[in-house]
């Protein structure tokens, strides 16, 4: 599973080859479409009514119980929006509504996170609503709700950055299975399937959301690192530099960096843990431990680093942490030069 972000551009060329698919074979199942056929033209006008339309269809076809007729919905909501800015408000608006309807909130989220692609800007309006949705048991939605925070995210907007403590608590957040083994055997369905299915949807969710957060500290590194400090998550950061997926820890350890840079104290009881991680299989984790411990005024940090100059595999990284030393010993030289000169003034 991918974020919306990641797939193919919903197309007006996409929108016809559903609507030429789905209309014949739903057995009357939904009436005609006209507003969506409208879409469909390629013209540049649309009139306001012709827009009220297809806002309305969209609804409805989301309420449709085929994923086909949802994957219509989500693609004229798209090419609505891309056509007519303007019609992305109201539009959300229908969204967000279906969103009160258990029944319909994967198919309404699965939509938003289409929308944010084209018009980031109009979902940030609804962030309040849609982040509550970041930890729900149902799969996929989790996935849905990544997804429209990394369109934020790479649109750089406030939105994920007001929540980031937030979104660092679910990343740490373990998997736990929802289903209910009785009922689903009783039903004849394969547990294991379903569990199996389950942990993946976590996986995918995880790593979109890894990737927003990630995003949002590269882009405000110093935000980052007030929102952690104020928060009091740095414990939360700690707790990633053990997660078994790459990705991850090298975002944990990358946050820690832009931390220990204005506050080096809060990552000192960390430093047994970002040695071990100089030992990392993945340069990307490695490089962020190096960043980060070469802040913090530690010997044991230093004869990491010592050692990673001398024996990692990687180039970049030896120079980097060659780097680091140097830095360090260049500060242990001028304090203490500083220091004999403060004694010699008070012995004078």
């Amino acid at each position: 599973m991918i974020a919306a972000a990641d797939r193919d551009e919903s197309s007006v060329e996409t929108l016809v080859e559903l609507l030429d698919e789905l209309e014949p074979s739903t057995d009357r199942s939904i009436p005609p479409l006209r507003g969506i056929r409208t879409l469909a033209i390629d013209e540049d006008d649309l009139e306001d009514d012709t827009i009220d339309r297809v806002i309305e269809e969209v609804h409805r076809l989301l309420e449709h119980d085929r994923t086909p007729v949802h994957r219509l919905a989500a693609v004229a909501a798209v090419v609505l929006v891309d056509r007519k800015p303007e019609a992305a408000s109201p539009l959300l608006d229908r969204l967000v509504s279906l969103l009160e309807e258990e029944a319909h909130e994967r198919r309404a989220l699965e939509t938003i996170e289409h929308v944010s692609t084209a018009t980031p800007t109009a979902v940030e309006e609804h962030f309040s609503i849609v982040v509550e949705y970041l930890d729900h048991s149902r799969d996929a939605v989790p996935r849905h709700v990544a997804g429209i925070l990394l369109s934020l995210a790479l649109d750089s907007s406030d939105a994920p950055l007001e929540a980031f403590p937030r979104l660092l608590s679910s990343l740490a957040e373990s998997f736990e299975s929802t289903g209910d083994a009785t009922s689903m055997t009783r039903s004849g369905t394969d547990v294991q399937s379903l569990e199996r299915d389950s942990r993946a949807e976590n996986l995918a969710a995880r790593m979109i959301l890894a990737r927003a957060v990630a995003e949002v500290a590269r882009d405000r590194p110093e935000a980052v690192a007030d929102a952690v400090v104020e928060s009091g998550t740095c414990d939360v950061v700690v707790s990633l530099f053990d997660d078994e997926q790459p990705r991850v820890r090298a975002l944990a350890t990358g946050i820690a960096a832009h931390v220990v840079e204005r506050e080096p104290d809060r990552f000192e009881r960390a430093v047994p843990r970002l040695l071990e991680l100089l030992e990392d299989e993945h340069e990307v984790v490695r490089g962020g431990a190096i960043w980060t411990l070469r802040a913090l005024d530690d010997p044991r940090a230093v004869d990491g680093l010592r050692r990673t100059s001398r024996e990692d595999p990687s180039e970049d990284l030896r120079e980097l942490a060659t780097e680091a030393v140097r830095e360090r010993e260049r500060d242990r030289s001028e304090d203490e030069i500083t220091s004999k000169k403060n004694n010699t003034l008070t012995s004078d």
